[in-house]
């Protein structure tokens, strides 16, 4: 038995210690998509399989902000 994931996206903005940052959560799920590993898997035209594989993703605007943190180092 296979699972098939097809998200729903909608814009959301998330607000962490005065850090706001624009990106995209799968309204089902509830899943928040990195939106600088988003950006780098589109930019190469990857398929939505691709884009799934090789975008992180969260539950929560904490855990986001701080992986966007090693996206500068």
């Amino acid at each position: 038995m296979a699972i098939v994931w097809k998200p729903v996206w909608e814009e959301i903005t998330i607000e962490y210690e005065g850090i706001k940052v624009r990106t995209v959560m799968d309204k089902e799920t509830g899943l928040i998509a990195c939106p600088i590993c988003m950006t780098q898997v589109l930019k190469k035209k990857r398929s939505m399989k691709e884009l799934e594989d090789e975008t992180m993703f969260f539950f929560d605007g904490q855990s986001l902000i701080h992986h966007l943190a090693t996206h500068g180092t």
